[in-house]
């Protein structure tokens, strides 16, 4: 039997601090010495993920990928020389945005959904009412605010999670402790 090594795949810079974030303070379900590279992996096509991480030794261990993104649309299709390395593929949507978490944390969800839904992004109405935060979108700024705060972090998530018209394993909140 193989072991499975966790590949956690994000699109952007906010996705990749969160989840590292989570990672550092062990508060996913599967320990970092299953993550594989013990990192959070950002990368967007399936093509440049194979070449710059399938073609790394694996050993007999395959991997199982959570793809963390904002849309359904996006395509992730390995080539059939790498599909026997990974076991599955499993996609964690964060709609509209991840910056989302911000507005709900700070108690705003219904004020946001309700003055501004679809007439502003989540991430410019971070950037236009929350001071401790200066750029949502970057990597530094996310990670300096939620590192400091992983256990609100994670409520928010869950939060996040019942506030979403997605199914439960189709969110972040299915990964966590």
């Amino acid at each position: 039997m193989t072991d499975e090594m966790i590949a956690i795949i994000v699109e952007g810079a906010a996705e990749e601090a969160i989840l590292q974030v989570l990672i550092e303070n062990d508060l996913l379900k599967f320990p970092i010495g299953k993550i594989y590279m013990e990192k959070v992996i950002r990368v967007r096509s399936a093509r440049n993920f194979q070449r710059s991480y399938l073609n790394q030794g694996l050993g007999d261990s395959k991997l199982v990928i959570y793809r963390i993104l904002d849309s359904k649309k996006e395509n992730f299709t390995l080539t059939k020389p790498y599909q026997r390395k990974v076991e599955r593929i499993v996609e964690l949507y964060t709609r509209p945005e991840i910056e989302m978490l911000f507005i709900i944390y700070n108690g705003d969800f219904h004020k946001y959904t309700s003055r501004f839904k679809s007439k502003i992004k989540p991430s410019d109405y971070v950037r236009q009412n929350y001071r401790d935060v200066k750029n949502p979108k970057s990597k530094a700024d996310v990670y300096n605010f939620w590192s400091r705060r992983p256990n609100e972090l994670v409520e928010t998530i869950k939060k996040f999670t019942q506030l979403s018209s997605d199914k439960f394993d189709e969110t972040i909140s299915s990964i966590l402790k």
